[in-house]
């Protein structure tokens, strides 16, 4: 049985699991959270949520894996989420926009964010973050494109279930051999194989790049309109979507 630390109230759950005495927890320990009053995301994003309405949590692993594949556990956690809206929810349209935003028809569902600690050459632990939308059905006016599994299924799901699942499907996934996990997750890649307007970062230039997939080490790979495959870290590029 995982354990699972069910507070009502957190800054940022990613941030309070990484102040505790992380090397006395046991792997797969959770702290979730009913409300989290400055939700992490991405850079310098927030996470937004209604009190007791989403899932807000974050899980400590200990992965057995070089520096060099850590994206492996971006790939196994969300396809850990894909696993249980499709079987558990059934719903359909799932994707992955890169590298681990969960979108059902062009509209986001859940954001995940993961904090590595490596140490030489290894990754000490890992925290993974997410933000999920379960039971909220209205949302602010400046999120741009918001659902949620209540807004999918027209059902109301116990938030811990939906937990206990993403971190069961999680222990079957992280045992996926690379390949397999790279495939699975290209497969389900957002936007994928089509046309997307993006915005490179450190210059500000806007391109038009057609999504081919994600290299080993996590890299975004586009093809431009003029012919050359490019490779693009995180924070490097940004999507420009409607």
């Amino acid at each position: 049985m995982d354990t699972i630390m069910h507070i009502e109230e957190s800054i940022s759950t990613n941030k309070q699991l990484a102040e505790m005495d992380i090397f006395s927890l046991p792997p797969y320990f959770t702290l979730m959270a009913d409300y989290q009053t400055q939700g992490k995301g991405r850079g310098n994003n927030q996470w937004h949520s209604r009190k007791k309405m989403n899932l807000l949590a974050s899980t400590l692993l200990f992965p057995c894996i070089a520096p060099q594949r850590q994206f492996d556990i971006s790939c196994a956690y969300s396809l850990a989420v894909f696993q249980m809206l499709s079987e558990h929810c059934h719903i359909d349209n799932i994707r992955i926009k890169w590298p681990n935003d969960i979108y059902i028809n062009d509209k986001k569902i859940a954001g995940i964010l993961i904090e590595h600690h490596i140490s030489g050459d290894s990754i000490k632990y890992s925290i993974i973050g997410i933000g999920l939308n379960v039971n909220q059905s209205v949302f602010p006016d400046f999120l741009p494109n918001p659902t949620s599994i209540a807004l999918c299924t027209g059902q109301t799901y116990p938030i811990e279930d939906i937990l206990t699942r993403i971190l069961q499907n999680l222990k079957h996934t992280l045992t996926l051999p690379h390949n397999t996990l790279h495939y699975l997750y290209t497969q389900l890649l957002y936007k994928r194989n089509e046309w997307v307007d993006f915005t490179i970062c450190d210059t500000g230039q806007n391109i038009k790049a057609c999504i081919q997939g994600v290299s080993p080490q996590g890299c975004l790979q586009v093809l431009t309109t003029d012919h050359r495959t490019l490779l693009f870290e995180l924070n490097q590029i940004k999507y420009n979507l409607q």
